[in-house]
């Protein structure tokens, strides 16, 4: 997936002050064949805010979880965070793909593999993927 981020100067704005902001996710979850449900979000956000840190530069998130043996709680088998401030395009790619055979969730920035092996993820007999974009810009006068 290509991201084209809008022309609209990204910041995020604090209380009363105009805003504007990106946001894509991809998310996914399926079902092994031994019934665990396995659960992914990737996130990529510019122009997002944090009232207490300030602006936060545009990064991406990966996270890959899986449940307990009790299926009442998720662990986190894959966690990725990156700041993209070296990156000044005003396109982002961002890219997942699952080989079942090798039993690896891969994930792909700007033509970066950044994949993660997962050797006691089963083969997925269910798979749902969500794609999920949002552009906002608030003014506030």
């Amino acid at each position: 997936m290509q991201i084209d981020i809008p022309a609209v100067p990204l910041n995020g704005g604090y209380y009363g002050e105009p805003s504007s902001s990106y946001f894509t996710d991809i998310n996914f979850s399926g079902e092994t064949d031994n019934g665990y449900i396995v659960r992914s979000l990737y996130s990529f956000a510019a122009g997002s805010a944090d009232p207490d840190f300030g602006e936060n530069p545009p990064f991406v998130l990966f996270t890959l979880d899986y449940p307990n043996s009790n299926h009442t709680e998720y662990s986190s088998a894959a966690y990725y965070y990156s700041k993209l401030t070296e990156y000044q395009s005003k396109y982002h790619r961002l890219g997942v793909y699952i080989n079942q055979n090798s039993k690896q969730v891969g994930f792909i920035v700007n033509g970066v593999d950044q994949g993660f092996n997962l050797p006691y993820l089963q083969h997925l007999k269910i798979l749902v993927l969500t794609l999920i974009a949002e552009s906002r810009y608030i003014l506030i006068i």
